[in-house]
């Protein structure tokens, strides 16, 4: 279903997609969207949904999902669902009449009453949006069997945002690149990209800020395309910008390699010897190592991108502190133990 593209390209882009997301938007017809519905259409899709969620042939086909109600979770739990990207921070801050289905390991999310009555999406680690896909596509197609969909032949499925209309599919790509993220061309790129239709934003989505080199690229038109189209379009978009990033950083100067460089044993020895680490520390050091492993530096790092991968979200609080209510130096001891075992190798 989408492009093949050869060796390099595939190698270039496995070692800079850090995850892949799908995310369909979908409304339940006889209800108004989300944000015209009253207290009392609200409080009765939840209702109605929650009951759905535990009906056995819709698990049967949707998969075991576990509902989570958001208005009465507690804060470290929605913050732990935020750093996984299960929920949006607007359901973060606005947890009231709305909840969220997780499932198959945390690669499903389906949130309730954000914009829409059901924002479905599918996760894959690295570079995988058709796995991604796949995920969202049968939850989206277990709920279609038993809710009638708000849809018109000619509009698609309709959805509160107008440019959602048509296939309500929004794929995304999170892009270490870290060449681009210091260079003035970045700005011309994030505008190249909005002309031709895709996004380029930070690490939370619109209105955030990268963290440590990581964008998120995602494709803005959704009417007048196919599911299949959107997902090969973006893609090969992923694939020219990873270019682009990979092209500046060959053109580097020796100065500028050498101050790349050393930056990077800075960021080694911390990884290596540091007793406690901040999170913004962390981020750093994590882009500089996995900086180190493009450039092919002699450094004893882990082999498998998986961990530079899934560190991006395991270094956050939340996480450091899932197991218990700990204080800020125990998050700090964590995240440098957490940094040294996961992405160092042995010397």
């Amino acid at each position: 279903m989408l492009t093949q593209y050869n060796d390099e390209k595939t190698m270039r882009l496995e070692e800079s997609v850090v995850s892949s997301r799908v995310r369909l938007a979908r409304n339940v017809a006889g209800y108004p969207f989300p944000g015209r519905m009253n207290t009392e259409q609200k409080t009765e899709l939840l209702e109605r949904l929650e009951a759905l969620s535990q009906e056995d042939g819709f698990r049967q086909n949707a998969g075991d999902l576990t509902w989570i109600d958001l208005s009465t979770a507690d804060k470290r739990a929605k913050s732990l669902l935020l750093e996984k990207h299960l929920i949006s921070p607007h359901l973060f801050a606005l947890p009231k009449f709305r909840a969220v289905m997780t499932g198959l390991n945390e690669r499903i999310s389906v949130m309730i009453n954000e914009e829409d009555h059901l924002r479905i999406q599918g996760f894959s680690g690295g570079y995988d949006l058709e796995g991604a896909y796949i995920i969202a596509k049968n939850v989206d197609q277990a709920f279609e069997k038993v809710l009638e969909y708000a849809f018109d032949a000619k509009k698609g499925y309709l959805t509160s945002c107008p440019t959602n209309l048509g296939t309500g599919l929004r794929a995304s790509v999170m892009l270490f690149l870290p060449a681009l993220a210091k260079d003035k061309q970045l700005a011309e790129e994030s505008e190249r990209l909005s002309c031709a239709g895709y996004t380029l934003r930070g690490f939370y989505g619109e209105g955030t800020k990268s963290q440590g080199a990581v964008f998120q690229l995602s494709n803005q038109v959704t009417l007048g395309v196919s599911e299949e189209e959107i997902l090969a379009q973006l893609e090969n978009t992923a694939a020219e910008l990873v270019q682009t990033d990979w092209r500046l950083m060959a053109d580097w100067s020796p100065a500028e390699r050498f101050v790349r460089e050393n930056q990077i044993w800075k960021s080694f020895g911390l990884a290596r010897y540091a007793k406690g680490l901040t999170l913004e520390e962390a981020v750093a050091i994590t882009r500089d190592l996995r900086l180190a492993r493009r450039m092919q530096l002699d450094m004893p790092l882990i082999r498998d991108i998986k961990g530079f991968n899934n560190i991006v979200y395991r270094m956050q609080p939340a996480h450091l502190s899932i197991d218990a209510a700990v204080d800020r130096t125990e998050r700090l001891k964590r995240r440098a133990i957490l940094i040294r075992e996961t992405l160092l190798a042995d010397e």
